[in-house]
């Protein structure tokens, strides 16, 4: 791999599935809190508290129920003991790249999609005020209808209006979404010239 850095984007319970694999989950069942090292060692900036670089039980056992929701899909066991299943077997083949570039130290990881950010990119992106706008380039939307989409008051603070379009530009822009992002700034200029 050259020196530049690379960027893979897996949601958390994936990079749990990948660390179930490296501490032996293909073929034993694995204490979950061995995989649970594993992931944050693989993606600290994901599993660390805000401040500190340190392992967050939270978003460890959050990514482990993500991957139960699939049913025993990717990894069957229970309680504090997991295996990956053939399926959660075939996943890691498939993805064999990202498994690859994820124990690479220059790999950037995009943000967790179950970022406030992401939800709202993807609210965004089925609205019709975002559709309309790919239609002409101009966003010409009543007010209260973006502050429904962005989820405020349409008398919110211009504060508040910033910090929603910022959350939703900055998972835009790990999404390599620029046209989101033009979207986005048209919006700005129209809260702040009201």
């Amino acid at each position: 791999m050259s020196s530049r850095k690379e960027h893979i984007d897996l949601a958390n319970w994936e990079i749990l599935l990948i660390a179930l694999h490296r501490v032996g989950g293909d073929h034993q069942m694995v204490d979950v809190e061995t995989a649970y090292i594993e992931a944050h060692r693989l993606a600290p900036r994901r599993f660390s508290w805000r401040t500190r670089e340190i392992p967050e039980i939270k978003k460890l056992s959050k990514a482990l129920r993500d991957a139960d929701a699939k049913g025993n899909r990717y990894m069957t066991g229970s309680g504090n003991r997991r295996q990956l299943t053939a399926v959660g077997l075939e996943w890691i083949e498939a993805h064999s790249e990202e498994v690859k570039l994820l124990n690479d130290p220059r790999t950037l990881l995009g943000q967790a999609r179950s970022t406030v950010g992401h939800i709202m990119l993807k609210r965004l992106l089925k609205s019709q005020e975002y559709k309309a706008w790919e239609a002409d380039q101009s966003v010409t939307v009543e007010r209260w209808r973006l502050a429904n989409l962005f989820k405020c008051s349409p008398d919110s603070p211009v504060e508040t209006w910033h910090s929603r379009l910022e959350q939703t530009g900055v998972a835009a822009h790990a999404e390599g979404r620029a046209d989101v992002r033009a979207f986005l700034d048209q919006i700005r200029e129209a809260i702040e010239n009201e």
